[in-house]
């Protein structure tokens, strides 16, 4: 997904929450991979092991807490 295409994606959702079930590779406007990871449901983009993380303390909670 370009840039573009996540910014004005996350602008039409707003903050609705999401889970990022789907990501996919963010690509500038010439097509070069950023190295970033977007969510195709609500446009957010992140490092992918950021990403690992945001979906597996969303997943479990309670995991999170022991965690802390």
């Amino acid at each position: 997904m370009k840039i573009s295409e996540a910014k004005a994606l996350e602008m039409r959702r707003g903050n609705q929450p999401c889970n990022y079930p789907f990501l996919e590779m963010e690509r500038d406007e010439i097509g070069t991979s950023t190295g970033d990871y977007v969510c195709t449901r609500c446009g957010k983009a992140g490092w992918d092991g950021d990403w690992n993380k945001l979906r597996e303390n969303k997943k479990n909670p309670e995991q999170r807490q022991r965690n802390s």
